[in-house]
């Protein structure tokens, strides 16, 4: 655990800024008292802190990373990771955050997230995974404009049609494998979740004495689906549902109040 990385100092004057921004100084506050208690190893306290910031309807990449460093100094593997994704969220391109997600994921040795899936949505998850969903809606946005210009450009200017059709073109592709890829993450942070404990199995139906379909370890990103009583339907990297226990699998994706999204699907 000596290899995670923490910036703690750098990441409350981040807050401060944030805070004092959007009118929220209590909270930055509140951050920097969290951090002390971090660097003075005192993880519990800092958890609680952090969470407690969480709870007055404040949220940020810091906040998450933060909140992921301490559980992860605390040993607790599947909340580390699970606040490592709400952060990425925020900050998706933030190195620190990157290396401390990829070794928390080589820890809980996590399979791949959409392993069933065909190779060239796998690669658009990669290859845009870097990008928060506010910049790939800007990029479609540009996308889309420079289309609209070059179509108008052809309408008045005829003889730019040669050079005109195959940027026009390229231009497109890209417009369709950013909307694609802007879709799958709104539905990754929407439906997705993390399985936050160990030897978790999913059951065929949502009670104690259903049959054990399979197992799902520590760390596994599955898709929520619907949700009856304590039980959670969800879908694991291999298209496999079952039922899980709620305790043990949280969303990433947190609403305002700071409750995980899949209590929306609770039934009437």
């Amino acid at each position: 655990m000596a290899y995670i990385r923490s910036r703690t100092a750098k990441a409350a004057a981040l807050l401060l800024i944030l805070a004092a921004w959007f009118g929220h100084p209590c909270e930055a506050g509140y951050f920097q008292d969290a951090n002390l208690l971090y660097k003075n190893n005192k993880y519990d306290e800092a958890v609680s802190a952090y969470e407690k910031i969480l709870e007055g309807g404040f949220e940020s990449g810091a906040l998450y990373y933060n909140l992921g460093n301490s559980y992860f100094k605390k040993g607790d593997l599947g909340r580390a990771l699970l606040n490592y994704e709400r952060a990425k969220i925020f900050i998706p391109h933030d190195s620190d955050l990157r290396s401390n997600h990829n070794f928390v994921r080589n820890i809980l040795n996590v399979p791949p997230r959409y392993s069933s899936e065909p190779w060239f949505l796998r690669w658009l998850d990669r290859s845009f995974d870097g990008i928060a969903m506010n910049s790939l809606t800007v990029l479609a946005g540009a996308l889309w404009f420079l289309i609209l210009i070059i179509l108008a450009s052809i309408l008045w200017l005829p003889s730019l049609k040669r050079p005109a059709v195959p940027l026009a073109v390229i231009l497109a592709v890209m417009l369709l494998a950013c909307s694609v890829a802007l879709g799958r993450k709104a539905v990754s942070y929407e439906r997705g979740a993390l399985i936050i404990a160990g030897g978790v199995e999913a059951k065929f139906e949502p009670r104690d004495g259903a049959t054990t379909y399979f197992s799902i370890p520590e760390g596994s990103f599955v898709t929520i689906l619907d949700r009856s009583g304590a039980w959670v339907k969800v879908r694991r990297h291999d298209a496999k549902i079952g039922w899980v226990k709620d305790k043990a699998v949280a969303a990433i994706r947190q609403s305002a109040a700071g409750q995980d999204a899949m209590s929306a699907l609770q039934r009437p």
